[in-house]
């Protein structure tokens, strides 16, 4: 099941395109004095102004064109480019111009050698459909394991620690790689790092004016939340996040509206449950990217199941004590985005889709719930 070892470079293969001919125009190399043919020095100085404006911008729009056509792609997310959180390695572009592996699973919760962490474990029923895991996986945590288990299906590589290990026993299909190497080694603590900073650096942010303080969203109700008239920048710190109690139907939505690049921070310092077919839907032009939901604080309710679908970045992490693992259930149960935790569990056939890369041409579909596809139809990676 596994393949060799390999060492990842984060620009490895990343696609460089420019719709503008590099060329500059030969006009451009004239010299002015050429231009004796002026009636008289008075008429010439107008003229000869508006031709080398002209000339500087012949010369300088296309070269300037050609150069940014050629470099890789900013960061574009609205959570970095709104708030500056920049998840690094662990997100997927992160520092101006890098790019990342396309996430769906990025753990860092570590073990040692004596006793090793089993820090992502996947399992799926017999009549599971689809794939349990869309994206590329990160154990990013020394000594950490991955368990698969079950008619689980994966379409993605597994970027590891060199002291990472993997317990397969899947009858299920499993596509991709198992990466790993010093570089790697470096590369996914710079991960482990850049979301802990992420993640307190989000907790400190200013509630928005107006923002509740919980949000309880049960059994056919709904909220809706519009960041256009905060400049496209909305920030909650909830004590609680509940969602759920429909067994068929309508188990309640939240629904985040904003532009493509505009973002939301929902910060969740309590217990944290999505089930009973509750929805969170995003709105507007806005992507999983542009939203992230930081969970802090132990001890508390961590749960996403009962067929629910989540659009967004989730991302857990305590500064101050134990770190909270994130159970998943649920045969219908949907996560459109990227999931950093110390420790997920994913079961009864659930399934984690990567986020869409607004900054590379092999964008996901633009509408991210159309991959519940997935659960009515089985895929079998190639």
């Amino acid at each position: 099941m596994t393949g060799p070892l390999k060492e990842f470079s984060p620009f490895a293969r990343q696609l460089v395109k420019t719709d503008f001919d590099c060329e500059l125009p030969s006009g451009c190399a004239r010299n002015a004095s050429g231009r004796e043919a002026a009636d008289s020095t008075l008429e010439y100085m107008p003229k000869s102004r508006r031709s080398l404006a002209n000339s500087i911008r012949i010369v300088f729009a296309p070269l300037l064109l050609c150069l940014f056509g050629a470099l890789p792609a900013f960061a574009t997310d609205g959570i970095y480019s709104k708030f500056g959180l920049d998840l690094g390695y662990a997100g997927r572009i992160g520092y101006m111009g890098g790019t990342t592996p396309e996430w769906a699973i990025y753990v860092y919760g570590a073990g040692t050698a004596s006793s090793r962490f089993n820090a992502l474990d996947i399992s799926s029923s017999p009549d599971a459909t689809g794939l349990q895991v869309d994206g590329n996986i990160a154990l990013a945590g020394v000594y950490s394991t991955l368990t698969v288990s079950g008619q689980t299906s994966i379409n993605g590589d597994r970027y590891e620690q060199t002291t990472s290990t993997e317990l397969i026993k899947s009858t299920g299909t499993i596509t991709g790689s198992r990466f790993s190497s010093s570089t790697i080694n470096s590369q996914l603590n710079s991960g482990a790092a850049s979301l802990k900073n992420v993640s307190i650096a989000a907790a400190g942010l200013t509630a928005t004016a107006g923002s509740p303080t919980s949000l309880n969203i049960g059994k056919n109700q709904s909220r809706i939340f519009d960041n256009t008239p905060f400049g496209g920048k909305y920030v909650m710190n909830l004590s609680s996040f509940v969602m759920g109690g429909g067994n068929n139907g309508n188990g309640g939505t939240l629904t985040l509206n904003g532009a493509a690049g505009s973002a939301f921070v929902l910060n969740i310092s309590g217990a944290f449950s999505l089930g009973g077919n509750a929805k969170i839907l995003l709105t507007g032009g806005l992507t999983v990217s542009d939203v992230l939901f930081n969970i802090t604080g132990s001890n508390s309710t961590f749960t996403i199941g009962g067929d629910a679908l989540f659009n967004g970045t989730l991302l857990a992490y305590n500064s101050s004590g134990a770190q909270r693992a994130l159970q998943i259930t649920g045969h219908n149960t949907q996560i459109n985005g990227e999931l950093l935790a110390y420790k997920i569990s994913l079961q009864s056939g659930a399934h984690v889709k990567k986020p869409k890369e607004k900054s590379k041409e092999k964008d996901d579909d633009d509408d991210v719930v159309a991959s519940n596809s997935l659960l009515h139809a089985r895929t079998s990676a190639k």
